[in-house]
């Protein structure tokens, strides 16, 4: 049996690896293992970009979330409190969220 493979990594840890097997040892020229070694690079660079866009997202929904509830709670107490008293404090959503 034969093996060919490539380790993708992604923070300095195996994120992924790309392998193909053969029941028969073949030899694999070094274009090939070159084109390979490529195409991981490629994938894996795609793969890093989709996973950080998700990530982006996810926090713009969590900063939105946190910026609907705000508004809310301050609705809620501008109604309870009257206009005369009411004030509004700026707060950061970085430190919510985290």
């Amino acid at each position: 049996m034969s093996s060919f493979g490539h380790s993708s990594y992604r923070y300095n840890q195996l994120w992924g690896l790309i392998a193909c097997h053969n029941k028969t040892p073949k030899f694999v020229t070094l274009g090939v293992r070159i084109a390979c070694k490529l195409f991981a690079k490629i994938l894996n660079l795609e793969l890093a970009n989709i996973v950080e866009n998700r990530d982006f997202k996810y926090k713009l929904s969590l900063h939105k979330t946190a910026k609907d509830l705000l508004e809310l709670i301050a609705k809620l107490e501008y109604s309870r409190l009257g206009r005369a008293n009411f004030s509004y404090q700026e707060v950061d959503l970085n430190a919510v969220i985290e």
